[in-house]
């Protein structure tokens, strides 16, 4: 999401690849003295690597093939711009470490110009700074791409059926009961129920379709659009189908609704791996595999970003996963992932 009050005050279009990006961030150090031009929280810096064809984990190319990420020859190419926004101080070096107290502080003090976050929480919040702060517009700013004209190669959206589930535990008094539970928000009245909640108290039937009232909305107690549809509905993450007007009617304003559309990859052949499962076997040795490499990498990636590891090394840095075993959990994701295509 990007200053796009900025961008009209100092001429500039809205960055569409990672050189344009890096113009415009300088810009906004230089002309209004951002000290943390692009902040984000949680990690989300990882998403930038997606720029660059790939994702940092597992994933599956256009072939479903199973890679790696962070021994590709792009990720070296992601932790070099990423080190050398560092040093020229357009990247908030706070952000690796920083909660989202500190993250959003930054965006009402405006000291950020360009961050990294999700339609609801964070440009929702972000919406309602901009109740006291009206000059103040953030705007979806689309996936760069490395050249004009690429396509965005990387699917950033979940897949359809994820791993939430619900299960009857086996000291259940009334098993029978507890199945009927779960089987009634898949008719209509309970899809309806988990979804939107209480007709004529959560939601109004306009032209046939479910809208959310002012009580989720625009709660009078102050509730989020979440904790307030929470209270009658099922909510999201819960065992049930969830339906598109529920999603798109969760978010109050408009800006979030484009979000959507702006961030859509459509065409991307590269996908984060499905929720499918391994065997008991495979998980106990891929875990053992995959721990001690997700710490290394945790540690190093930050070390080549903020300069304390040279980039020279990067190549042993590779070879060092490898002799971690990767390929061999790059071989049981695959293993796992050519089942889950024969379903």
């Amino acid at each position: 999401m990007i200053r796009q009050d900025w961008l009209d005050e100092l001429g500039l279009e809205m960055p569409k690849t990672i050189d344009e990006m890096e113009n415009v961030l300088v810009q906004f150090k230089e002309q209004k003295g951002c000290d943390s031009a692009f902040s984000f929280i949680y990690g989300n810096y990882s998403l930038l690597v997606n720029s660059f064809g790939i994702m940092e984990g597992m994933y599956v190319d256009g072939e479903n093939k199973v890679h790696f990420g962070a021994i590709e020859d792009q990720y070296l190419d992601f932790l070099t711009r990423f080190h050398h926004w560092m040093e020229i101080g357009i990247l908030d070096p706070d952000a690796f470490t920083q909660d989202a107290d500190a993250f959003f502080a930054k965006i009402a003090s405006e000291r950020a110009g360009l961050v990294w976050g999700y339609t609801g929480g964070t440009l929702g919040k972000i919406q309602t700074m901009q109740a006291t702060n009206t000059k103040m517009d953030f705007q979806p700013a689309p996936n760069p791409v490395i050249n004009a004209g690429d396509k965005f190669a990387v699917d950033q959206s979940s897949y359809r059926v994820n791993n939430i589930g619900g299960a009857i535990s086996a000291t259940c008094k009334n098993p029978e009961a507890a199945a009927k539970v779960l089987d009634y928000t898949y008719g209509k009245e309970g899809n309806m129920l988990a979804n939107y909640g209480k007709e004529g108290v959560t939601y109004e039937m306009v032209d046939g379709k479910p809208v959310f009232t002012d009580f989720v909305l625009h709660n009078p107690d102050g509730l989020s659009i979440e904790k307030a549809l929470s209270i009658y509905a099922g909510c999201n993450n819960k065992p049930f189908l969830v339906e598109k007007d529920y999603m798109l009617g969760g978010y109050a304003y408009d800006v979030q609704k484009k979000s959507l559309e702006v961030w859509a990859t459509p065409d991307a052949t590269i996908k984060g791996m499905p929720p499918q499962t391994m065997t008991d076997e495979e998980v106990q040795e891929y875990n053992s595999i995959m721990t001690d490499i997700q710490t290394y990498l945790d540690e190093y990636k930050l070390k080549f970003i903020l300069g304390t590891e040279p980039l020279e090394n990067y190549p042993q840095f590779v070879e060092n996963i490898k002799k971690m075993n990767i390929e061999r959990a790059i071989e049981i994701r695959q293993a796992e992932y050519d089942r889950f295509l024969t379903r």
